[in-house]
């Protein structure tokens, strides 16, 4: 802006299409989203920028004048979404009574929408044999008590499933059907569980398996014990 508040484009925003000279509400509407485009599709950094404080209030100090394009980071509450709508300010700024205000405060707007996430699990297996594993099992997805939906865990999904854009609002838990000879835990760390199973057998051979070489090897060892044994007292006695 110059001293007779005429309005140039900076070299920034030099090849937008909008002008400035144009009182259409709607071209200046259009200029706010040529302007965003072209911040977001060039990397510009800003010219101006500061944190709120513990009220929300943010203070620029001494800015030069001109016009500028505000814009906000989103911020989540209470797992609400809020993001601020971008607008145009022009700095001074035009009072009522046409005199120029230089100290102009501003009350943005924002969109409120619910936060999304992504909720994933991952199966654990401890102990036991690979053959006493089933070769898939069911995972259960509830919110609010209420049963989502269902999922199959198998080697083909590397035992995980994620569902995405969950409402956080909501309270997400799963579950999972028992899995027999094993104890399950399930575990979360924020929006990714781990369900462990871990075997009750303690890695013995399982029901069914072949024992008879079981005692063969046993009596095996004993009578090698005895002879070491004996050869031990002979070499006593020779002594």
């Amino acid at each position: 802006m110059n001293e007779y508040a005429e309005l140039t484009l900076t070299k920034k925003f030099e090849n937008i299409p909008v002008d400035l000279s144009s009182p259409d509400s709607g071209i200046w509407a259009s200029a706010v989203e040529e302007a965003e485009t072209c911040v977001s599709a060039n990397s510009l950094k800003a010219d101006y920028s500061a944190v709120t404080d513990k009220d929300g209030n943010v203070v620029f100090g001494k800015v030069s004048a001109g016009l500028y394009l505000l814009r906000g980071e989103s911020f989540i509450k209470d797992h609400d979404v809020y993001k601020p709508q971008s607008y145009l300010i022009m700095l001074p700024n035009r009072a009522d009574d046409g005199s120029w205000d230089h100290d102009v405060t501003s009350i943005p707007k924002f969109d409120k929408s619910d936060e999304l996430v992504d909720l994933k699990v991952t199966k654990k297996w401890i102990g036991g044999r690979l053959s006493s594993r089933p070769t898939e099992i069911t995972v259960m997805l509830f919110c609010n008590d209420a049963e989502y939906e269902s999922v199959i865990l198998n080697a083909d999904n590397n035992w995980q499933h994620t569902w995405p854009q969950l409402n956080a609002k909501n309270n997400w838990t799963v579950s999972e059907t028992s899995v027999e000879g094993y104890t399950t835990t399930i575990e979360n760390d924020g929006y990714s569980y781990i369900i462990t199973n871990k075997s009750t057998t303690g890695g013995l051979p399982q029901t069914g398996m072949i024992w008879w070489h079981i005692p063969l090897i046993a009596a095996v060892g004993i009578g090698f014990c005895f002879a070491g044994l004996l050869l031990m007292k002979k070499n006593k006695k020779s002594a």
